[in-house]
């Protein structure tokens, strides 16, 4: 694995996703979010560092299984590998939350939905910045 590329395409994927974020959930979705925010925690502020570390963590392991199991390199594996990524993780995180909390059902749902766009879009990137040399 070349860390170099690792390291560089783990930032600026950490960097965009704290955008796509931001804009979803602030913007997109700020009154979806407004409707839950009374199942936050009220000490949310106060944890925000670690939902950082967490985001950080998530993009470097999917940095590096793409490092793993890419052979080509192209955009439409890269595509591919964020689209199964973003599925599992939406099975994972979105689906799971339903079933614990009382969560709207279409809420979720665009949850699932921008999370796989997200993770494609990842793919893609991460399919441009971390290139196999062939």
């Amino acid at each position: 694995m070349n860390i170099r590329k690792f390291v560089l395409s783990s930032i600026v994927i950490f960097i965009i996703a704290l955008l796509w974020n931001y804009v979803l959930h602030g913007v997109i979705l700020a009154i979806e979010s407004e409707a839950v925010k009374n199942l936050f925690r009220t000490d949310m502020k106060d944890k925000l560092w670690l939902s950082m570390i967490i985001a950080l963590i998530i993009i470097m392991i999917f940095v590096y299984g793409y490092a793993r199991i890419s052979s080509k390199g192209t955009v439409l594996e890269g595509a591919l590998y964020g689209l199964v990524f973003g599925i599992t993780a939406g099975l994972l995180v979105d689906v799971n939350q339903y079933i614990l909390y009382p969560l709207p059902a279409s809420l979720v749902i665009k949850w699932f939905l921008f999370g796989v766009l997200e993770f494609t879009i990842y793919g893609i990137l991460v399919s441009r910045l971390y290139r196999k040399t062939l």
